[in-house]
């Protein structure tokens, strides 16, 4: 899930495991489904690493047909400049997949990828505004 692309408290899926086109967030990302509230609203605002054991959707939650028939869930909030505009979800259909104890040796890493995607967002813009000053001191 991220929230780079809209307004609170709209939030976008930005991956699905089981969609069967998936969609590139960085190059589309006006094709990601918005979404507003509910389970994974709560989620994402509420920028926590949670494990929810034998979870059931509520059929009028939003994101009932991401979320349907999953019994554990997982989330991992990345964060950006200390804002979590991330969040990843790992999702198993047995209940009790995921043992809370492990939540801090699964999330940390989840805050470093936060950095890790922020650098190869401003890593491209950075070598084109550079190859002309480069191009001038070489000439020089």
């Amino acid at each position: 899930m991220t929230l780079r692309h809209v307004n609170a408290p709209k939030f976008q899926i930005s991956r699905y495991g089981e969609w069967k086109d998936p969609v590139d967030p960085w190059l589309d990302p006006s094709k990601l489904p918005i979404l507003e509230g509910g389970c994974l609203g709560d989620l994402i605002f509420g920028a926590k690493a949670v494990v929810m054991v034998d979870f059931d959707i509520d059929k009028d939650d939003p994101a009932y047909e991401y979320l349907h028939g999953f019994r554990t869930l997982m989330s991992m909030p990345s964060f950006d400049h200390g804002e979590a505009l991330n969040m990843t979800l790992m999702l198993s259909r047995e209940p009790n997949a995921f043992v809370e104890t492990l939540l801090p040796q699964v999330v940390w890493p989840f805050h470093f990828l936060g950095r890790d995607v922020y650098n190869l967002r401003i890593r491209e813009p950075l070598i084109v505004a550079h190859h002309p000053i480069a191009y001038e001191l070489n000439v020089v």
